[in-house]
């Protein structure tokens, strides 16, 4: 792991505590179950307060996983497009979906120009 291995948490707890917004870019419905099943990143005392969802899963997938969401943690369907050659560019773009209040989070934690329409409440229904 190199350099890089210092500054990992192995603690799956701890992680999920110190972490206010995760990013994921996981191949599909399984891969996200993950964070609930296998990793428990959201189910355990203390989840990160928003998860943004950088990956294209289908509507029956972000349904389902409204379902088993913790209350207090946000969900931002945040799917890329152009990558990675537009991502190469430094000019990749973010369809963000997702309670207003959790898409300005998303939005601050990246630092860029984000193009979307409008904030939509109540996305998932």
């Amino acid at each position: 792991m190199g350099d890089f291995a210092s500054r990992m948490i192995i603690d799956l707890e701890k992680f999920a505590e110190s972490r206010g917004i995760v990013f994921s870019f996981v191949r599909d419905e399984r891969d996200m179950m993950d964070f609930f099943d296998a990793q428990a990143l959201f189910t355990g005392s203390n989840p990160p307060h928003t998860l943004v969802i950088c990956s294209i899963l289908s509507s029956k997938s972000v349904k389902k996983l409204d379902k088993i969401f913790p209350s207090a943690t946000s969900m931002i369907d945040a799917s890329m497009s152009g990558v990675p050659y537009r991502a190469v560019a430094g000019d990749l773009t973010f369809m963000a979906g997702g309670m207003a209040g959790g898409v300005g989070a998303f939005e601050a934690a990246l630092l860029v120009e984000i193009r979307r329409m409008a904030p939509l409440d109540g996305v998932v229904q």
